[in-house]
């Protein structure tokens, strides 16, 4: 949950180039055009270090219902890994605060999938709360 209102979330989250600022390891964040971008992010997956170029596709946006999606391809060629990633999201709330509602499914290859699924997840688990810390920091500040 989020301490600001539903249209102050939505216009935040859906600004691409503000929005990946806050995702950890995220560097190098260019517009291709006003669907598409491409990011690279570094993150370590048990004792492996991966540095993912990916390009982020804008699939759809609903103002109305204040919903979406992306899908996110990445791969890092040094290491032989890769993800592919879709999420969906609704944001829902007032204008005191909000709820922002993800669901992400996510295709990992190569080496880092050896780690399975519990060590995936801490690290994915760990990402999403830092992201939502430094959007709700960007929300608390002074407008």
């Amino acid at each position: 949950m989020f301490p600001a209102g539903v249209v102050r979330v939505w216009d935040l989250l859906v600004d691409v180039g503000t929005t990946a600022q806050c995702i950890p390891g995220a560097e190098d964040v260019q517009t291709i055009d006003a669907q598409h971008f491409s990011v690279r992010v570094k993150v370590k997956i048990g004792p492996i270090a991966v540095a993912f170029d990916c390009q982020v596709e804008i699939v759809n946006l609903d103002p109305t219902s204040r919903s979406g999606s992306f899908q996110i391809v990445g791969r890092d060629t040094r290491v032989g890994a890769g993800v592919r990633a879709l999420s969906k999201f609704t944001i829902v709330g007032d204008e005191a605060q909000t709820i922002v509602n993800l669901n992400t499914e996510t295709d990992i290859s190569g080496k880092i999938a050896q780690y399975g699924h519990g060590i995936i997840r801490q690290r994915a688990d760990a990402t999403l709360m830092a992201f939502a810390e430094c959007v709700r920091a960007r929300l608390l500040a002074p407008a």
